[in-house]
């Protein structure tokens, strides 16, 4: 077996941080964080068009809705999620969320928009999250008397999701719900009529119905997240994997032929040196781990965008994909594990395949959790550049000698 390591200006063709990944709404889980001023993300729900007319026991047709009873929503937290950063002595401490209304009409993703509904005189509830492992489900009530209006109003009840305490302690700590596309999506309900026998509650699950004129982006909002402060630098020469908005790093390798098309490929490794001080999001206590996914891209040299490229990842039964895991306890540096990709890229022509990966986080837009890490730069010191370390085997003959 032969050994070499190859520096990452002559291994890598490109190396460059990628934004606006995943897209908006499509996030794996809905997150809600605040620490300080460094992170503030919300989370919006939509259930449109909500059912305004119910059928009393005493009428054959239908009639508007007068009244609100038992006005809740439902929503699954994912309680393996949870970290809060407590002050001294407070040994653990129970989130606490605030519901607000904030429906409006002509503004689907502004922020300065949307943030400034969180305020008192729309506020809908407040409940503390107890958790227990695995996952919990809360109903959660909500104010009767402002539903009603907007059950008569617009018929759109748009719930925007806030941390605003943790325990004793100012909200400093973060939590996950199940999105409208799990198995366990957000419901809203609410009862027409006292005869609560005979009369079913009127319930519904996420539904968007604007922009009218992006039938798509429509569908996307059915829940999404509201990033007021992020966790992501500005796009620089640095390469990010995670954060809040999601970064992702683009690499397409130059890799010597006789190896990659000749060889037998044991093992290829990319090593990423950390930026001091740009791990960021993380917390001790229950600790966190950052991990990173490096599918290869089955996308041919053609497509030269590396934005355009990141989004043709090969599924794990084309391309295994291994996950690498690190914490902030971790010196200086990762290795990212790529010899499934490599092996792919043997016996394709380099016209037809793109010998690439993409480094994102796991749980992608729905975690605060980032990386910072050098760039193959003539300007970065050679001990700090990626390299990409190759153990192989050569073509063995089993001819006569």
């Amino acid at each position: 077996m032969h050994d070499t390591v190859i520096d990452g200006l002559s291994a890598m063709a490109i190396d460059t941080t990628i934004a606006g990944y995943p897209l908006l709404g499509t996030e794996p889980e809905l997150l809600v964080a605040a620490s300080g001023d460094t992170l503030d993300v919300r989370s919006i729900i939509r259930f449109d068009s909500v059912q305004y007319k119910y059928r009393p026991t005493s009428a054959d047709t239908l009639q508007p809705v007068t009244q609100v009873i038992n006005s809740y929503v439902r929503l699954v937290f994912d309680t393996l999620s949870f970290r809060p950063r407590l002050p001294s002595g407070q040994p653990s401490g129970t989130p606490t969320i605030a519901i607000y209304d904030v429906d409006t009409v002509g503004s689907d993703t502004a922020v300065g928009v949307l943030s400034s509904l969180f305020r008192i005189d729309r506020r809908l509830a407040t409940q503390s999250v107890v958790l227990a492992s695995g996952t919990d489900t809360m109903r959660i009530s909500l104010d009767s008397t402002k539903i009603l209006a907007k059950i008569m109003g617009d018929h759109n009840i748009r719930l925007g999701i806030r941390l605003t305490a943790i325990g004793v302690a100012p909200p400093n700590g973060r939590l996950n719900m199940l999105n409208a596309t799990s198995g366990l999506p957000p419901v809203f309900s609410y009862e027409a009529d006292t005869d609560t026998t005979a009369i079913p509650a009127i319930t519904a699950e996420a539904r968007s119905t604007t922009p009218t004129n992006d039938s798509a982006l429509a569908q996307r909002l059915l829940n999404y997240p509201l990033i007021v402060a992020g966790t992501s630098p500005p796009v620089g020469e640095h390469l990010d994997i995670g954060g809040i908005p999601a970064r992702r790093t683009f690499v397409q390798f130059v890799l010597p032929t006789k190896i990659i098309d000749s060889a037998t490929v044991i093992r290829a490794t990319l090593t990423l040196h950390l930026i001091p001080n740009t791990m960021r999001g993380f917390f001790t206590s229950p600790p966190d781990s950052l991990g990173v996914l490096a599918p290869g891209i089955i996308s041919t040299p053609a497509i030269t965008d590396p934005g355009h490229a990141a989004g043709f990842n090969a599924p794990s039964t084309v391309i295994g994909i291994d996950t690498s895991y690190f914490t902030p306890s971790y010196p200086d540096s990762i290795n990212i594990e790529f010899v499934n990709a490599a092996r792919h890229w043997k016996g394709r022509a380099a016209d037809t395949v793109s010998r690439a990966i993409v480094l994102m986080g796991t749980n992608e837009g729905a975690s605060p959790l980032i990386a910072s890490f050098y760039p193959a730069l003539p300007s970065v010191p050679y001990a700090l550049r990626p390299h990409v370390h190759l153990a192989y085997v050569n073509p063995v003959g089993f001819g006569l000698p």
